[in-house]
Formats: C-alpha cells, structure tokens, sequence
C-alpha cells in the first residue's frame, strides 16, 4: 500500500499533540528535578533535556518507516535523563520508574540496550533490572545487543494521560559518556544514509572505548566514595573546635562574684578547656555535664534577678547546653539549643552573638550542607570583625584568633581552588597573633608556624599544578614557592621542640618532597624521609585526627616510594 501521509497532515497532527506533550514532559521535567536537588538524599541526576519531533522530523520519519497512520509513531516525545555514572543510573532508574507507576496509563516497553557484559557493568545492569522488576512485575524487559552502536541506554516507551487523552512518550537513561556516544552515532552513521563500511566498523570499535571510560569513570567514582567516606566519618566524630571563652559583657555576674557559684564555673572551663582524649571522652563529657547541672541549679537559687544579668545566665545555659550536646555529637540537638541561645531577649539589640553562629556553622559543615554551614561562619565572622574593631580585648582576640584558624582548615577542606580564601584566614589569624602575643602561648605559636607553612605550600602546589603557560604566571608559582620556603625556615625551628606534634613533621617532609620534585636534589628527599621516622612517634594535635591521619598516611606512602 502507498503511503500517503501529506506533510500539511503532520502539521496538523503535531499542532495539535504539541500542547499536552510538552505540559506532560513539563511535570516530568518538575519530579526529576525535585529529586535532584533534594538536600538530604538528592537522587543522582547530571542534566535532563526534552524534546518534541518537529514536523520536519516526523514527516521524514514517515517516509522512511512507511507509516500508515500518524498515531503508529510512538516518539513524538522524548526525555533523556543523563548521569555521570553508570552506578547512579540504579538510583536514578529507580526514582523514575515509581512516579511512571503512579503518572502513567500503561507501559509499553522497556529495553536495555548493551548491558549484558561481564563485570561490574552486567552487576550494575541487573540492578536496574531488578529495581525494574520490583515497580512493574508484569513487564518483559527486553535485552539488546547492537554490536553496531555499542552504547548503553535504558529505554522506556509509556503511554501518559493528559485530559483523558493518551500520548506517548520514550523515556531514555544514559551516562553522559554514553549520550555523547550515541548523537555521535547518530549523526555518523544512521542518518547519513549509506554509510562506508570503514567507518561502520572503526566506529563499533571506538565504541569498545567508552565502555572502558565508563568502567573507568566507575572505578575512580569508587576510589572517590571511598575517600568521601573517610572525610564524612571523620567530620562526623569532631566535635566542636576549641571553647570560645566568654567576654565580660555576657558573662553573668554570678560567676565573677565571690561565692560557690563562682568556684563551680572555674572548674567546669578548666574541665572543658582541658585534652579531650577519645579514650576517655565519655568521662570528659560526664564530668563537665555533672559541673554544667550544678552550675544551672545554683543559678535558680543564687541568681540575680536584674534583667541584664538574667538574659545573660539564660544565655549562657543554652550556648553550654549547646556546646555539650555537640560535644556528645548529638549535633540537631546542640542546634536547637544554639538557637535559644541566639534568640534570647535582651535589653539592646546591638548585643550579638558570635559564638553560636559559628558553631552551627561548624555543625551544618559535619552534616554536609556546606552553603548553610558558609552562611553561619560568615554571620559569626562579621559580628566577632565588627566588635573586635569596637572595642578589644583578651577574649575576643583569641576568639577572633580561633575563628580565623578554624575557617582556614574549611575552606582548605572545601578543595584547593579556596586555597586563597584559606591562606587568607590564616594571614589574618598570623596578624591578630603579632599584635598580641602576650594573649597566647608557645603551643599557639607553633601551630600558627605549622599552619602557615601548610597553606602557602598548598598554594604553591595548587598554582603549579594549574600549568602556568606565560611568564607572569611562572612569576606567580616561583613567589608562592618562595614564601612557602620562608615559612618551612619559621617551622624547622619549632621542630628542636619535644612538644612539637606530627602535623608539623608531616607538614615539613611534604615541603621537602615538594622541593625535591621542583629541583631534583636529593637532599630534601633524604630530609623528607627522616621526617617521616621522626615524626611516627609524635603526637597528632588536632580536632580531627582521623583526617589528619589519613592525610599524614598518603603522604608517607608518597614519599617512601619516591626515588
């Protein structure tokens, strides 16, 4: 039989599925994206994209299937969901299939195109079918294998309801690599027409490449979920970074005044300023807990029932309660009393608090939610800037110092690209340092020595690795070297101290293994190596040792088998 679609009879035809096809793709569009940029479990999803044939398209198509009917073509509409990862197709796969089994009418098909290899892609392919199966039982999937495209993609042809009417639309589920792939295949081979035998089979054999980038891609997502678990578990089990302690316009009265009050908060802040060892940190807890209940009772009995001194003993309460809740690691907890703290009543409404900013911050950081974390570490900063240049003080430059010092290790933690935002937070923590040393100790000073040599050799390594391609750029990885040389010159003295921790040995042998790479003298190499002996036995001075250690393990590892 003829065929005899006219062109002026597509027109019509795709006038008129036109609206309810792309609200339809619309919606789709809306649930994808809700998933995606879910906080708490975002489902994996890199991009989606959706398209309508044109009637160009359609009209062709006719000619070329030999269509009778234009309601016989089930591709009118398209939507591609693209994931970096073959591993996140699972997921991703799954969310989609449970709103297809509330949103449409009837499942056509389903077809796995290329996934019954060996290895981890043929595990990973059973999963999806197997998530498949879990939502729609009754569906056969089908397999193919076409040797001649080589990509893999997980295809869905549904029928969906608009005003009682039913359209159909093909869903696609691909890597990013995969979909790169297949328009190329697309725009090389099958709608070319006759297509050279030479480049139908160089392109089969190209496609045996992006199988392996894929497998690739999964192996170095491994190696990355693995490194993440690490940072997660070891953020996780930090508690709160150094005490803040307490200026004289917040502290209740009834702590400065002689009396039993006064003798109890003295030694719950030597208890909480004193070595919390994870051997005995549920006695350290307990111990500032039981400390914390007597000071709270003796308040209700003692206190003073001046309005400017009852705000600042309710404050007080909860920043402790706060403080104690993260310490437990019980972080929604330590929030809500953070809160409280933050939102008590006082007389003047100049009077803020930084200290419970910044400890949400530090929270929302362990949690993962990094913008809201930046949000409350920037709230702190600004009160603590702003109340310093006000009016100094011993407090509030330590606290000012400890912020700053804090602030440098999250942006360093946050990547190498905020080495500058951290290299900037430790150059101000150095200046509050120089203008008042009489407030620290020796201890303090060799941590800021080790901390500078750190960051600006992260900045050297960083600026160097960004593959400096003119002079000036040459200019900026030789200075950031230089400077990180005159800092490691500060740290070799601090290092003839037996109270000098393994951070600083660990920082010393990486700037000589840096050197040694620069220059090729194996003396730094040699030093590099002593460090790493010298330092094993030291002790690790840090709120996050497990980091630490990680960090402190590979760069052993680098510099043993250097040579």
């Amino acid at each position: 039989m003829t065929n005899n679609i006219t062109y002026e009879q597509v027109e019509e035809y795709r006038k008129e599925v036109n609206g309810p096809l792309q609200r339809l793709l619309q919606d789709l569009e809306t649930y994808l994206a809700a998933g995606r940029d879910n906080r708490d479990s975002p489902i994996p999803i890199y991009l989606t994209r959706w398209r309508v044939k044109s009637v160009n398209s359609i009209y062709i198509k006719t000619k070329r299937k030999k269509y009778e009917s234009l309601d016989d073509i089930t591709d009118y509409a398209g939507f591609r969901i693209l994931c970096l990862f073959e591993r996140d197709l699972i997921e991703t796969t799954k969310y989609l299939a449970s709103y297809l089994k509330r949103e449409i009418d009837k499942m056509m098909e389903v077809k796995l195109f290329n996934w019954e290899e060996k290895g981890e892609s043929k595990n990973i392919g059973n999963e999806i079918e197997a998530a498949i199966k879990h939502i729609f039982p009754d569906t056969e999937i089908e397999h193919v294998n076409q040797e001649e495209s080589g990509y893999k993609s997980i295809h869905f042809l549904v029928y969906m309801v608009y005003h009682n009417q039913k359209y159909p639309i093909e869903i696609q589920v691909r890597t990013l690599f995969q979909d790169v792939w297949g328009e190329l295949g697309h725009a090389l081979v099958y709608k070319q027409g006759n297509v050279h035998p030479h480049i139908q089979k160089s392109f089969y054999l190209l496609s045996r490449d992006i199988q392996t980038n894929d497998l690739l891609m999964n192996h170095l997502r491994s190696i990355s979920d693995k490194e993440k678990c690490v940072e997660i578990f070891s953020n996780r089990h930090t508690g709160p970074y150094k005490v803040f302690g307490y200026e004289d316009r917040v502290l209740p009265a009834i702590f400065k005044n002689e009396g039993k009050c006064k003798y109890i908060y003295s030694t719950y802040m030597s208890q909480v300023n004193s070595p919390r060892k994870e051997q005995e940190l549920d006695t350290w807890i307990e111990n500032a807990k039981n400390l914390y209940k007597e000071i709270t009772t003796s308040i209700r009995k003692e206190g003073n029932e001046n309005a400017d001194e009852v705000w600042k003993e309710k404050y007080w309460i909860n920043a402790e309660a706060g403080f104690l809740a993260f310490m437990k690691g019980d972080h929604d907890e330590a929030i809500k009393f953070y809160e409280k703290a933050l939102n008590v009543e006082r007389p003047r409404d100049e009077i803020q608090f930084y200290a419970p900013n910044f400890r949400i911050g530090e929270i929302y950081f362990i949690k993962g939610e990094i913008e809201k974390a930046l949000v409350f570490f920037d709230q702190a900063e600004n009160i603590l800037q702003k109340q310093e240049e006000q009016s100094p003080g011993k407090e509030r430059s330590i606290n000012a110092y400890r912020g700053h010092v804090k602030m440098a290790n999250v942006y360093w933690q946050l990547g190498r690209e905020y080495v500058d935002r951290a290299l900037g937070e430790i150059q101000e923590a150095e200046k509050i340092y120089r203008m008042n040393k009489t407030y620290f100790d020796e201890g303090d000073n060799r941590s800021l020595v080790n901390n500078l040599c750190w960051y600006y050799l992260e900045k050297y390594i960083f600026t160097k690795e960004k593959t400096p391609k003119d002079e000036e750029q040459k200019n900026q990885v030789e200075d950031a070297y230089i400077k990180a040389e005159t800092k490691y010159k500060d740290l070799e003295k601090t290092l003839k101290d037996p109270e000098t921790g393994a951070n600083a040995f660990d920082t010393a042998m990486w700037f000589c293994l840096m050197s040694y790479y620069k220059t090729g003298e194996l003396d730094f190499l040699k030093k590099a190596k002593e460090y790493c002996e010298v330092g094993r036995d030291k002790k690790i001075y840090s709120t996050n040792k497990i980091l630490s250690l990680y960090v402190y393990r590979n760069h052993i590892q680098e510099i043993m088998s250097a040579n």
